[in-house]
């Protein structure tokens, strides 16, 4: 068994982990972390307080954008597994407060490979095959909103195949960007039917796995399954590239990436089992790009492959999980 995502919960309370054996745990962080560590000089074991058997491997994890320490109500995240609707779980309780639902053309309900709540908590967004389901959070069943992503079936415009990741603009102005395992990239709103541009077509060949809006929401990182790079575009100027990330991969395995809260650091794990952060802020503020992002701390994380990083929302932790078959 081996962990494949982990990420923390908006207020950082909580991480939320899947694994290989079709389980997703959470884990509480003591509120002591950061003394205890300093203390002792070693790290604190943590032990999940919930795990949560899923029918079959997990797609797709996402947490509810208000979650509450102080109101366990809140302590909510939805999954994705194959041939079965997304389900919106309580941590506190460990059970299923609600279930929602796509149908194929035949009528058979079919599963989402991405899930994203919108930043109100209102609407989820879930990735189908051509196409977006936007979700009442509140009232479960059906769809209430279906976003084509081409206009036919047969249509070569817009975005074609599978939805593999879709993110938010963190600048609450209801942009949203779609990747799909046919390597396209999107650009949404969520009071707009249909996409307001497509992204120059990023050189990833095997469908992307991750995007990313920076914390001021102006650039958008990007990178594929199986791809050594991660690409930052201005979306300001959306034909503008500003710059890539060379990463030491080698593996089949998606690798996730994360951008602090600051915007200035970009982690990535490797297949050695090596966490590698790179300062690129110089990138960014040059105008021409002409200086390349700097990595400024690389340090042994595991003993395989990492699937995860990501920086903790208020303190200075990282949370990583590692493993492969």
């Amino acid at each position: 068994n081996f962990f494949q995502r982990a990420t923390w919960s908006p207020d950082g309370s909580f991480l939320l982990t899947s694994s290989n054996d079709q389980c997703a745990r959470v884990f509480q962080l003591p509120t002591d972390t950061l003394t205890t560590a300093a203390a002792t000089g070693s790290p604190e074991p943590l032990e999940a307080f919930q795990c949560l058997r899923q029918s079959h491997g997990i797609l797709a994890l996402d947490w509810y954008p208000h979650v509450d320490y102080y109101h366990p109500s809140t302590w909510c995240f939805v999954s994705s597994t194959r041939d079965h609707p997304v389900h919106l779980w309580n941590a506190y309780t460990g059970k299923v407060q609600a279930t929602y639902w796509a149908e194929d053309d035949k009528g058979q309900k079919i599963a989402a490979y991405a899930l994203a709540f919108h930043p109100d908590g209102q609407s989820l967004y879930t990735g189908y095959h051509d196409a977006i389901h936007i979700f009442d959070v509140q009232r479960p069943g059906m769809a209430r909103q279906t976003v084509r992503l081409t206009p036919t079936r047969n249509s070569k415009a817009g975005q074609k195949g599978i939805v593999s990741t879709i993110a938010f603009n963190p600048d609450r102005s209801g942009l949203y960007a779609v990747g799909t395992f046919s390597n396209s990239v999107g650009l949404y709103a969520d009071t707009a039917p249909g996409a307001l541009l497509h992204l120059k077509r990023p050189p990833i060949g095997n469908g992307l796995s991750q995007c990313q809006f920076s914390p001021c929401g102006n650039y958008l990182y990007l990178t594929g399954r199986t791809h050594y790079s991660v690409f930052c575009w201005d979306i300001r100027q959306t034909g503008k590239f500003l710059f890539c990330i060379d990463r030491t991969l080698g593996t089949s395995q998606r690798i996730s990436f994360d951008v602090d809260p600051t915007g200035q650091f970009l982690a990535s794990g490797t297949r050695e089992g090596t966490v590698q952060i790179y300062d690129i802020s110089g990138p960014l503020q040059a105008q021409p790009v002409t200086k390349d992002p700097l990595l400024v701390q690389s340090f042994p994380g595991h003993h395989d492959a990492i699937g995860a990083t990501q920086f903790h929302p208020t303190l200075p932790l990282m949370a990583t999980c590692s493993g492969q078959r």
